[in-house]
């Protein structure tokens, strides 16, 4: 990647007032802005607010439009944006203010609690920071809908601005019988900032941080209008339809979605994108087109610490959650070594890759009820505004795999079983099928994580070991009572706090980094922990389609005896089969031929060769010894 800055790139605003103390990482609401864009936009709302209101460039000629005319509805509409748009900075600036108030708050509560005031004194003051983080969420939500207002306000004028350049003949040599889908396709063709995404087969906008995905609805009400006023007699669904398509069709070669730098692993934040290093390095950039990211982690970047006026790359450095901090004393709890802690981390971190992804990995959280999964789950689940829940059961269900399209997250709890085939297709980093809904099918690479959460070992049939090597299983070994005040509500503090935010989000890029210093080489099993070592051992224990026969039938090897291999395959066949209670169960039982794969595994030291010598000639045999199951003695 070129170290120089885009000319099309977005520059952070700087902060307008000079803050009491560094401004910590703030995590943004989807949709919505970070604190200090909120700061940085009061002079400009100022300057809004106070202007005398000023004629939109080339409406002025549109006063005297006839009723009902493209003209007069572009002037009409041109004049609702410049309300939206003011209404839009007054809510800003409200926020601004807010969340300036809250900032405060926390401040002098973290202050309250360094001087180790009072219980009643830090007691009032949390119940104020509290009250004040809480307006200043519902400020944060004002401004996400004044922004929503906004887009539709300038979708209205895109939409009465087409109709105008329609009626004025402003063509560019568009032939005058042009069909409805030449018709839609130049209308597109002035929509820079709009995409066509060959792999997912939809439309993509650039937004100003990632290319998110265009609401076809409203494509297809624009291509309507434009219908409705050139060609009514044309005037129906499937023509609207046929436009699209085409539109589409040209778009995947003439404007269609930058494809992200090769062998790069991206991070797209709200406000940057990060470009994880082999070292470990972390590069912050600002966002561009150039990277190509349909994907967003819902967070924001602190740049207070990084000097942007020297050379590019710009590196930005994580810190470890002090053990003060909520998310500190939660993860901590969860993963008390430092060894558990760091591979906590290097785990989770890698659920902020939503790209190009060097490694094939899912996360089974396992342990019992209570012992802080759901917490940890919610807290993954914020960084994803592109999430599912999908039950692992459920994957060869004809439609199971369509929620996976464009989605960074999936979330499975009480993973009983798993699904094996489409489980490996999804977690392989493999081009899937999907099958959907009154649409065609399409071809997709899923690359985001799946996060299973489960009390109990799940189940799953792995002839050749593939599903293991797949699975990340994280230990969750303590437990906590409801009715304690100190854990319960733990991610509602964390979500609820931007410094606490920022330290979650910083614990997780310390993670990543570790895994791109490593290589980006998962760590092998005896490089884990020993709790994770044990953990994964029991899972491969529990799914071991022989561990339970060979032990009760006590199948031991034995130099001196030998048993027929078939004679020992139909006793394992039999026994299975009148165990089991499910086709699931019956799914599971090997065959001939996986059942000797199986026994030939070097750990189980059977020693088996391919045909033995008995006598005269050779038999299919081996030297082992079943209980209830006939063998011979050498001579």
């Amino acid at each position: 990647m070129s170290n120089a800055q885009p000319a099309e790139s977005t520059t952070v605003a700087p902060i307008a007032t000079t803050p009491k103390r560094p401004a910590p990482p703030a995590i943004a609401r989807p949709d919505g802005a970070s604190a200090a864009d909120f700061l940085a936009a009061k002079a400009t709302a100022v300057a809004v607010l106070s202007a005398p209101p000023a004629e939109s460039s080339g409406t002025t000629a549109y006063d005297n439009a006839a009723p009902g005319t493209p003209k007069q509805r572009y002037k009409q509409a041109e004049t609702a944006l410049v309300r939206v748009e003011k209404a839009l900075a007054r809510t800003r600036k409200v926020a601004a203010d807010a969340q300036d108030a809250a900032d405060e708050a926390g401040d002098v509560l973290d202050g309250l609690k360094k001087l180790d005031a009072g219980a009643k004194e830090v007691m009032l003051a949390e119940a104020k920071a509290d009250k004040l983080a809480k307006a200043a969420k519902r400020a944060l939500d004002d401004v996400v809908a004044g922004e929503k207002a906004l887009q539709a306000a300038l979708n209205e004028r895109q939409t009465a601005l087409d109709a105008v350049k329609a009626e004025d003949g402003d063509d560019d040599g568009l032939p005058a019988d042009a069909s409805p889908a030449m018709r839609g396709r130049h209308m597109l063709k002035t929509d820079t900032a709009l995409v066509a995404d060959t792999e997912e087969k939809i439309f993509r906008r650039w937004n100003g941080v990632h290319f998110e995905e265009e609401d076809e609805a409203r494509l297809a009400y624009r291509m309507g209008k434009l219908i409705e006023q050139e060609l009514p007699e044309k005037v129906s669904q499937r023509v609207v339809d046929d436009m699209l398509k085409y539109s589409l069709t040209m778009m995947s070669i003439e404007q269609r979605l930058p494809a992200p730098p090769a062998g790069k692993v991206l991070i797209q934040l709200r406000n940057a994108v990060l470009e994880v290093q082999e070292d470990g390095r972390i590069f912050a950039f600002d966002p561009a087109p150039m990277f190509g990211q349909v994907n967003v982690i819902n967070a924001t970047l602190d740049w207070s610490g990084i000097d942007k006026t020297k050379p590019q790359p710009w590196v930005y450095t994580p810190t470890w959650p002090a053990e003060a901090a909520q998310v500190g004393q939660y993860l901590r709890t969860i993963a008390p070594t430092t060894a558990l802690f760091e591979y906590f981390a290097l785990a989770l971190g890698s659920t902020l890759v939503t790209g190009n992804k060097p490694f094939q990995k899912a996360l089974l959280l396992l342990g019992r009820a209570g012992a802080g999964k759901g917490t940890l789950l919610k807290l993954l689940e914020y960084f994803h505004p592109k999430r599912t829940a999908l039950p692992m059961e459920r994957l060869r269900e004809t439609f199971a795999l369509e929620p996976l399209i464009g989605t960074t997250l999936v979330t499975a709890n009480e993973t009983k079983y798993i699904a094996e085939e489409p489980f490996k297709e999804i977690t392989g980093g493999d081009s899937i099928s999907v099958n959907r809904k009154n649409k065609p099918a399409v071809t997709v690479v899923f690359k985001g994580t799946v996060v299973m959460t489960s009390n109990v070992l799940p189940a799953f049939k792995d002839e050749d070991g593939s599903i293991a090597r797949r699975i990340c299983a994280l230990p969750f070994t303590n437990s906590y009572s409801k009715s304690n005040k100190a854990v319960v509500g733990w991610a509602d503090r964390i979500l609820g706090t931007p410094v606490e935010l920022g330290a979650w989000l910083d614990y997780l890029l310390c993670g990543v980094s570790l895994l791109g210093a490593r290589g980006w080489k998962w760590p092998t099993d005896a490089e884990a922990p020993p709790e994770v070592q044990n953990l994964k051992a029991d899972v491969l224990i529990a799914n071991d389609p022989l561990a339970s026969w060979l032990d009760e039938f006590e199948v031991t090897y034995d130099p001196t005896r030998w048993t027929a291999k078939q004679d020992i395959y139909t006793h394992y066949d039999a026994v299975m089969k009148g165990r089991a209670q499910s086709q699931r169960d019956r799914d599971r039982i090997l065959s001939y031929d996986n059942f000797w794969k199986e026994m030939s595994v070097p750990e189980r030291g059977f020693h088996l060769e391919k045909r033995m010598r008995k006598g005269t000639g050779r038999v299919d045999a081996a030297h082992i010894v079943v209980a209830g199951v006939q063998s011979r003695g050498e001579k």
